[in-house]
């Protein structure tokens, strides 16, 4: 059986929610800031270590990943920006926020996501790119919320021109 994933702004909650559906029925979990936060920066950590790219190119790791993570959103956007889309929550009268999240890493590339609260938990295997997409749709969620994360990615401010904040930037 499959599971869709899907990122959402509750803006009524100010937290990113994640929805887990079967067809049959659909589960919301939250995430706050401080996590998002502590997740976004974790991932991309994850991402470097088990990016099978980087492996032939230790000394450049942050361009190819910077590369990797390009290729990855052109082959699943066609290349567009990211644009927030008006979504509505499933109506779910469990309120669950996530207290832990696991990352793991699995062959290949892949990597285990858990996330938790004391009851629950939604799990997904992801391969390199859909964890490059994730990235880059939970860090744009983050930024339309205009919550202001430190993100410590180096990689990942390697992908654009002058980086994400080109004022932290020194030449």
């Amino acid at each position: 059986m499959s599971i869709d994933f899907r990122f959402h702004y509750s803006q009524t909650e100010d937290r990113l929610a994640i929805t887990a559906g079967n067809g049959n029925s659909t589960a919301v979990m939250y995430l706050t800031r401080f996590l998002t936060e502590r997740f976004l920066n974790a991932l991309g950590n994850a991402i470097e270590k088990t990016s099978p790219a980087i492996r032939s190119t230790p000394a450049h790791s942050a361009e190819v990943l910077a590369f990797e993570h390009e290729q990855a959103l052109v082959q699943t956007t066609g290349g567009t920006d990211f644009t927030p889309v008006p979504s509505t929550l499933p109506q779910d009268k469990t309120y669950r926020l996530v207290s832990t999240i696991d990352i793991k890493p699995l062959a290949e590339g892949r990597l285990q996501i858990v996330f938790r609260n004391k009851d629950d938990r939604l799990a997904m295997e992801l391969a390199q790119d859909t964890l490059h997409v994730m990235h880059s749709q939970i860090l744009g969620l983050a930024t339309h919320a205009n919550w202001k994360l430190d993100i410590k990615t180096p990689w990942l401010f390697a992908a654009t021109p002058g980086g994400a904040d080109a004022s932290k930037l020194t030449h």
